[in-house]
């Protein structure tokens, strides 16, 4: 009799956890909550933007607005959080994913009226800076010397990292912008930076080599991935089947734009698409076996968000007529861990048998 009650027990359990598991993803998936997350920079009167749609590009929506030149853009979807970078402000801010609750979490300099020259001197790992304008010279400490172009986070650890193009270092702190830390400085300019959280490698493009280099996430073990005679601007991830994916925004100046791909030690790279305009940000849904990017008219800006299998193949538009789009983030489908499910297995953990 003790078996049989702890079995139909078990057999509840299962079938209810099975139960509200399917609610929750289908009440998810019904409210649309896999979405496309991008940006759009104004550069003037404060007219950029962060929007967001679903994956089929209907319900466009602007999430937050007024903002001088949001460039990079990045999702914690645990904390229901959108973090992105200002080109012009030189910050790194947050928002709720409604928009809601705007948040500056890293500042750096703000340049005087006409103070646009800056003059950087580096020693024993610390820099300083000192900014020449017409009412004379404003130095800088090492902290202060910030102008954030690409993000990426690691929500799991409580992390974001960022390439500061002020300083040419990639670096990381904690969510709330504490203990910033300096990692890898590279040479000339980077385009891009994402992460293998599973691996705890960091990749990042470095104009100066024409290459995508990777790290541990300490910043130590620096070594070239890919060495490419193009300049890679976007670099996306997809660890289960073992590829990095990039775009090439520029190539021999008269040439096509392309994206490309390889395996995540370099080998077998491949294009998989073409393009005549300018190919800026892409994101990947492994789930789906979809690739996601931006392409931009040279002269107008206006772009567009695109899509296609993984391979590049069945190319379509998704949403068109963008004003200056840069940057590009997923919610896709996949599995999520929700706290009733957690009450649920504490509770199925207090069961006893009767």
């Amino acid at each position: 009799m003790r078996n049989l009650v702890a079995a139909r027990k078990c057999l509840v359990f299962f079938l209810g956890t099975l139960l509200l598991a399917v609610n929750i993803h289908s009440t998810s998936y019904g409210q649309g909550r896999y979405k496309i997350y991008w940006t759009e920079a104004g550069w003037t009167k404060k007219t950029g933007k962060i929007r967001r749609a679903h994956l089929d590009g209907s319900h466009v929506k602007d999430i937050v607005t007024e903002l001088k030149a949001p460039r990079a853009i990045a999702l914690d979807m645990l904390r229901r959080k959108v973090y992105w970078t200002d080109e012009s402000t030189r910050k790194i801010q947050r928002a709720d994913l409604t928009g809601r609750n705007v948040k500056d979490i890293i500042t750096g300099f703000t340049f005087p009226p006409g103070g646009r020259s800056v003059t950087i001197t580096c020693r024993d790992g610390k820099c300083t800076g000192v900014v020449y304008w017409k009412e004379g010279k404003i130095k800088l400490t090492h902290d202060l010397l910030i102008n954030p172009r690409h993000i990426a986070l690691d929500v799991q650890r409580k992390k974001m990292y960022w390439v500061n193009e002020m300083l040419k270092h990639i670096q990381r702190a904690n969510l709330d912008g504490s203990d910033v830390e300096d990692l890898v400085t590279y040479e000339a300019f980077s385009n891009a930076l994402t992460l293998d959280r599973n691996r705890g490698k960091m990749y990042w493009t470095d104009y100066s080599r024409n290459a995508i280099r990777r790290a541990n996430f300490d910043g130590s073990n620096v070594e070239n991935v890919v060495a490419t005679m193009d300049e890679p601007v976007s670099l996306a991830l997809d660890v289960a089947r073992g590829k990095i994916y990039w775009t090439v925004w520029i190539r021999g100046f008269d040439g096509p734009r392309t994206i490309q791909r390889a395996d995540l030690d370099g080998s077998n790279l491949e294009e998989i698409f073409t393009s005549p305009d300018q190919l800026k940000s892409l994101a990947l849904d492994p789930v789906g076996g979809k690739i996601y990017w931006i392409t931009s008219e040279s002269k107008t800006h206006t772009g567009t968000i695109q899509r296609a299998n993984l391979d590049g193949s069945k190319v379509e538009n998704i949403i068109t007529g963008l004003n200056n789009p840069w940057s590009i983030a997923l919610d896709f489908p996949g599995v999520r861990v929700t706290p009733s499910i957690d009450k649920l297995t504490t509770t199925w953990g207090k069961m006893k048998v009767e």
